[in-house]
């Protein structure tokens, strides 16, 4: 859906390959769900890339990548009466902390900041991600 997409956001580009490419330009009309993304890769250094949204695959959050990234990852935590399968943290140059917690039986993770979890902001892929963390003001140069 193009309508949850942002300039900046990481997807992968072709129904089968696995090719991560950055959003440049975003071009559809309001109120469709469908249009022209313009996409770039690191280290191209020749014209962009223009595909249609659906020739793009969001890129899913792994373990591997929120490691990656400086997410600290604690395990069998309790929140206000809830069991967390899994917490991820990650500290912000003010010293907040922008979390993510799996809870078991749910394949979302929900998003925090601070001291607050957001009900309902949950993410699975990449892009949603980013767009939560830029909620908060924090602009996360993402390491694939």
């Amino acid at each position: 859906n193009i309508r949850e997409l942002q300039i900046g956001d990481w997807v992968y580009y072709g129904k089968k390959a696995q090719y991560p490419m950055q959003i440049t330009s975003i071009f559809g009309c309001l109120g469709d769900d469908d249009g022209t993304v313009y996409l770039d890769f690191e280290g191209n250094e020749g014209d962009i890339w223009d595909v249609n949204i659906e020739d793009m695959r969001p890129i899913p959050i792994t373990r591997e990548l929120l490691e990656k990234n400086g997410f600290k990852r604690s395990e069998n935590n309790v929140w206000r009466d809830y069991e967390v399968e899994v917490t991820w943290d990650y500290e912000t140059t003010d010293m907040q902390s922008f979390t993510l917690e799996k809870y078991p039986n749910d394949e979302n993770l929900v998003c925090g900041y601070g001291s607050c979890l957001w009900n309902g902001v949950n993410v699975r892929y990449v892009h949603e991600l980013q767009n939560a963390m830029r909620m908060v003001g924090i602009e996360w140069n993402i390491k694939l």
